[in-house]
């Protein structure tokens, strides 16, 4: 235990905030550009909706485009390190309810997504590379126990997902890439 609460250098996990920030703000706006707020919230007039989350419902339109502004932005401040947990919490908050409206739409890759922005909302991640500090040496260093839990949640969610595609569609029949990639027969 007392390995764990060995100060360490928090560059890696600033990094990895700011990269996990800017993925989520290209993400959040490649969304918006493609189209798919409007085609998967706001269009359809029926939700396919997780059990016990009936109530969460979308937003009209305008509702919906600035739901997603905030989830950009939310994001960009907390690659920035403005208010990094406020803005982590609120992408989280935010995220996971769009999450929430429509289980057709459900991604492995965006359950992951919600469970490390929660982390980065409870878990010491330093305030290195934030603007809204000053960049100190006690800024720099991180419990060990910091590293960990990152490393442990991104373990189990594929160690989980390695251990789903032992399964006969994927080995057998390679299911569901054989859907997407047919799909795509025009890219090269």
């Amino acid at each position: 235990m007392h390995q764990l609460q060995r100060p360490v250098d928090a560059s890696g996990l600033c990094a990895f905030r700011v990269m996990f920030g800017l993925l989520m703000v290209v993400s959040t706006i490649r969304f918006a550009a493609m189209g798919w707020i409007d085609s998967l919230y706001v269009e359809p007039a029926f939700h396919f909706t997780y059990l016990g989350f009936d109530w969460v419902k979308p937003w009209p339109s305008w509702g919906m485009h600035l739901h997603f502004t905030v989830v950009g932005l939310s994001a960009l401040g907390f690659a920035l390190g403005v208010y990094t947990r406020l803005c982590a919490g609120v992408f989280f908050l935010a995220f996971t309810y769009v999450e929430l409206l429509e289980k057709a739409a459900y991604l492995n890759h965006y359950y992951l997504v919600s469970l490390l922005a929660l982390l980065f909302v409870c878990v010491p991640t330093s305030q290195r590379w934030a603007f809204s500090r000053r960049d100190t040496e006690a800024a720099a260093r991180v419990p060990r126990l910091s590293y960990v839990v990152f490393q442990v949640q991104v373990a189990v969610v594929y160690g989980f997902a390695a251990l789903w595609k032992l399964s006969p569609d994927w080995l057998e029949s390679a299911q569901p890439l054989t859907i997407w990639l047919r799909a795509r027969t025009d890219l090269p």
